[in-house]
């Protein structure tokens, strides 16, 4: 029967050191094959690996002798292989092959999902898709796919069951108190009965207010003028705060109205007086420019009946005559961007609450103006003294700029006067 061939290792003696040595057998006889002894090497210790000295066929091999770091199963010295790893898998750091350590981390402090002790990835977003600055990660906007920011609340400032962060809901009422103010005494605007707000510091739109009613008998309008000359404040920002602030203070909005109603009473007395003194077309045109606000629908709420109608007559014999310049008529009318269309559509507004006499009146002057239509000039081309020339969409808007330019009427007759030479 044939003998088994093996291989294996073991401690031994050779020349009086012990040492690793592995061994072989074939058909029988034990061969030394080689063996490793620890040895130093310029103050380092390494592994000498021994080949013994052999005869082979009559041939001589002399004993070799090689020198690693790493010894017969791959570890050096430390325990640790040539890729740096010991025989448990880990490097020198404490971090497993896959690069993560015992706890789960890798060397940046995540975990295999991507995630650091703090909960967050390597961008700075958490697992719901947010970062510390409130961004989601999906949408890069404050607001995620469903509109919601990282609270839970809206763009209008309401979580999905309609309260807001103070506990109010749409209709400005407290979801637990039921009444317009939280348990501390501060409405949907965050304003106490005193003006504060939840800082301790007095609103200042509510401050705002309270300067204008003390000054009774002042218009918005004149209070916002000089308020915002004092301040360097655009007008219309104060006369929105104004609002604003009523809407803040409830409780002072009946102070609020009364003063605009005795200050507009006592205005509306002093234009009526300069109205009733427009007996010319001079006269109309001053008058306008005493009152540079006022249109004709407002005349409209302020007059008596009599008052209108006279006011209305100046106005279109002016037109008849054709003694009134564009730029008066378009005053009288508040029309926007000299548009014409805009200006009928004032007109018919106006006229649908007049009496007989002032419809007729009214009824003169669309006359007048729909000699203008605009829609009557339509892009294409025209012969002009024997030459052809296209008139793009382009065009007619470059015409229109033209004439808001110029502070004409944006009208066919002169679209096509301007856009004709345009070419």
């Amino acid at each position: 029967m044939r003998r088994r061939n093996y291989w294996y290792w073991s401690f031994e003696e050779i020349n009086g050191e012990k040492v690793l040595a592995e061994r072989s057998v074939r058909d029988g006889v034990n061969h030394l094959v080689h063996y490793y002894t620890i040895e130093e090497i310029n103050g380092e210790k390494v592994f000498a690996l021994h080949e013994p000295e052999r005869f082979y066929r009559n041939k001589r091999t002399p004993e070799k002798i090689t020198y690693s770091k790493y010894g017969p199963d791959g570890y050096n010295m430390e325990g640790y292989n040539e890729a740096g790893y010991d025989r448990a898998g880990f490097d020198r750091d404490g971090y497993y092959k896959d690069g993560f350590n015992a706890k789960g981390f890798d060397r940046d402090g995540y975990y295999k999902d991507g995630f650091n002790a703090q909960g967050l990835d390597r961008d700075g977003y958490n697992r719901a898709g947010w970062n510390q600055a409130g961004i989601n990660k999906k949408t890069g906007t404050q607001f995620d796919i469903n509109g919601m920011d990282v609270d839970g609340y809206n763009k209008a400032g309401f979580n999905k069951d309609g309260v807001d962060r103070f506990g109010f809901t749409k209709d400005r009422r407290h979801h637990i108190t039921g009444t317009d103010v939280d348990e501390h005494g501060y409405n949907f605007y965050g304003i106490d009965v005193a003006g504060y707000n939840r800082n301790g510091i007095k609103d200042p739109d509510v401050e705002l207010l309270e300067n204008y009613i003390s000054q009774k008998n002042v218009t918005p309008e004149k209070f916002a003028r000089e308020f915002s000359k004092e301040n360097d404040l655009e007008i219309e920002e104060v006369k929105a705060r104004l609002g604003k602030a009523a809407l803040k203070a409830p409780w002072l909005q009946a102070s609020y109205d009364a003063v605009i109603q005795a200050s507009m009473k006592r205005l509306y007395k002093s234009i009526s007086k300069d109205a009733s003194e427009v007996k010319t077309l001079q006269d109309l045109k001053r008058f306008w420019k005493i009152h540079p606000k006022l249109d004709l629908g407002q005349l409209n709420n302020m007059f008596e009946n009599e008052a209108l109608v006279a006011f209305i007559d100046i106005l279109t014999r002016s037109i008849k005559e054709n003694s009134i310049d564009i730029e008066l008529l378009i005053r009288s009318f508040s029309l926007n961007c000299f548009n014409l269309e805009e200006g009928l559509s004032e007109l018919n507004s106006l006229r649908r609450t007049a009496d007989k006499d002032t419809r007729f009146k009214l009824n003169t002057v669309e006359k007048y103006m729909k000699k203008f239509s605009t829609k009557t000039f339509y892009p294409g081309t025209y012969i002009v003294k024997g030459v052809t020339i296209v008139v793009t969409e382009d065009d007619i808007e470059r015409g229109k700029e033209v004439l808001k330019n110029t502070k004409r009427f944006i009208c066919a007759k002169n679209l096509e006067e301007v856009c004709l030479n345009l070419k």
